[in-house]
């Protein structure tokens, strides 16, 4: 019989648990059908219900939390996970949630060093808290974290942009790397940096325009790094599924370098497993360590790819190309009423725009 943190667990066959608790000082049972898991999650919920004033955070999170997980994003889940592991159980774990005030909600996170992760961890317990006061057992009447937490400064990073007249500079630079069709997607065409790493060629296609040729990308997925490894999904909302479009000095280079079979834009350099993420593409975390090394290396400014973004929209701005048309290139709404409901950003009026910026860059 196997001892659980909650009571005791016999397994009885394939999918068969036994579950032993005492409720008042009598011993009750009850049989679960299911996995080992699925087993302490059910003798939490019956220590919270037999336990309501004395149930602790991690007899909560088990019995509620975690189960209420199924069905967010994969990338949501490993961020609530880990701040929960790193952060909130050290900390709260043992303490009964009835006993959570403002005060002690307060002196937890400002316990947390970093700013950024202060706010994340506090928008967690806030979610907590909610569940613990909806909860049957009623384990909370107020939320704590409703009131406003004494926060540290949160201190933005400082952004470095690939300025106008060092656009050039930089697609060379981009062109002496293995990354340039990623790098050049993203400064081109304000990919984000998930979008241009899911990309593959079969995804580039060539847009000619009274007389100019362009580049068009089919965003329809992103690559992101869970704690499973690489996982491939949809974009980030229904804007982003797009197709996006970048012209001169861009274009010709990324059509240029197009292999003849399909492959992602920036294959992982392992045999190709199309089923597996993680074995055909490059992690965004390897493009951006090895072109940091790269410029460092070359004693160039070292530009995120997570800021070639910013750089796209800024150059953009200088170019007095229309807001609402960038707005559709980056997969962002423009806010009006016309944009949301009447105006539909088009290929023609993307080709448009990237010529506006080619003009641009052409005259510097």
């Amino acid at each position: 019989m196997a001892r659980s943190r909650f009571g005791h667990i016999q397994r009885l066959g394939e999918g068969r648990y036994r579950v032993f608790w005492r409720d008042n000082g009598a011993r009750k049972s009850h049989v679960v059908h299911g996995t080992l898991d699925d087993a302490e999650v059910y003798l939490a919920r019956m220590r919270i219900e037999d336990r309501e004033a004395s149930t602790t955070w991690r007899e909560f999170w088990i019995a509620r939390v975690e189960p209420s997980l199924d069905g967010l994003a994969v990338k949501t889940v490993d961020e609530y996970r880990r701040l929960w592991k790193r952060e909130l159980e050290p900390r709260i774990g043992g303490e009964a949630v009835s006993a959570m005030d403002w005060s002690r909600a307060n002196d937890v996170l400002t316990d947390i060093g970093s700013p950024s992760v202060q706010r994340h961890a506090g928008a967690l317990l806030k979610k907590m808290c909610n569940m613990a006061i909806r909860d049957r057992a009623h384990l909370l009447q107020y939320n704590p974290v409703d009131r406003a937490i004494e926060y540290a400064p949160h201190r933005r990073r400082r952004k470095v942009l690939v300025e106008s007249l060092d656009v050039g500079r930089y697609v060379d630079a981009f062109m002496q790397t293995k990354y340039a069709p990623v790098l050049l997607a993203e400064l081109g065409s304000g990919l984000r940096v998930e979008e241009a790493c899911a990309l593959t060629w079969d995804d580039v296609s060539e847009v000619e325009y009274k007389g100019g040729v362009y580049a068009a990308f089919d965003v329809s997925k992103a690559l992101v790094t869970t704690a499973g490894g690489l996982l491939l999904k949809d974009t980030k909302n229904e804007p982003s599924a797009r197709t996006a479009v970048c012209g001169e000095p861009f274009a010709s280079l990324v059509l240029g370098l197009r292999p003849d079979e399909n492959a992602p834009l920036v294959p992982s350099g392992r045999l190709y497993q199309r089923s597996n993420p993680a074995w055909w593409y490059t992690s965004p975390a390897t493009i951006a360590h090895n072109w940091k090394t790269w410029c460092e290396r070359h004693g160039i400014p070292y530009v995120a790819p997570r800021d070639m973004r910013s750089s796209y929209a800024t150059l953009m701005g200088e170019a007095m190309a229309p807001d609402s048309v960038v707005s559709g290139n980056m997969g962002h709404s423009d806010g009006t009423t016309k944009g949301r409901n009447y105006q539909a950003v088009t290929i023609a009026a993307k080709c448009r725009a990237a010529g506006i910026l080619a003009g641009y860059l052409a005259d510097l």
